[in-house]
């Protein structure tokens, strides 16, 4: 499933204190994307229910993604992340 183009896009974070939510936050500012905080919760089964919906993008180790998820890739273009917008 693809998600619609979002703007801002929403992020799913466990907390917006982590190096994962700095590092999503400081790339998509470089990229020029508004984005904002849609879920925060250290429940992973809520941050992937949303993920599932296509409602928000979250960041994972790899190991912790489902098989059912995509894991995105960052795009030729930093300024195009709707690339990044897939589920």
């Amino acid at each position: 499933m693809r998600m619609k183009r979002l703007d801002p896009i929403p992020l799913a974070f466990s907390d917006p204190e982590t190096v994962e939510f700095r590092a999503a936050t400081h790339a998509l500012s470089e990229a020029g994307r508004a984005h904002r905080i849609d879920y925060a919760s250290g429940s992973l089964t809520g941050l992937l229910a949303k993920v599932r919906a296509g409602v928000a993008i979250t960041e994972l180790t790899k190991t912790a993604v489902p098989k059912d998820l995509t894991i995105l890739r960052k795009p030729a273009s930093a300024a195009d992340l709707t690339s990044w917008l897939t589920t």
